[in-house]
């Protein structure tokens, strides 16, 4: 993922791709990019969210329009968004 916001949001026109890219940049820069406090809000933000915990050491990615295979090898989806680390996903799915 691009570090530029200008860069990452170019690269849409569907509105719900736009705005997931936006949220996922602004995540991302809180994360990987900020200060302990920037990272710990980030963390309560993803909490309120989806429920689930991120502990302020562990590695999370930030991945938009991610693409997986289904049960059928000709079946392939794409999500909007997947928030991820070791042991933990929240997948984004915007309509």
């Amino acid at each position: 993922m691009d570090d530029n916001i200008f860069a990452i949001l170019s690269k849409y026109k569907k509105k719900e791709d736009y705005l997931t890219a936006s949220l996922l940049c602004i995540l991302r820069n809180m994360w990987i990019n900020a200060d302990m406090n920037e990272r710990a809000t980030c963390a309560e933000l993803l909490f309120n969210l989806s429920g689930i915990k991120f502990d302020m050491n562990e590695k999370v990615d930030f991945i938009t329009q991610w693409s997986y295979k289904g049960v059928e090898k000709k079946d392939k989806s794409r999500l909007d968004a997947q928030i991820s680390s070791g042991d933990k996903c929240i997948w984004i799915e915007v309509k």
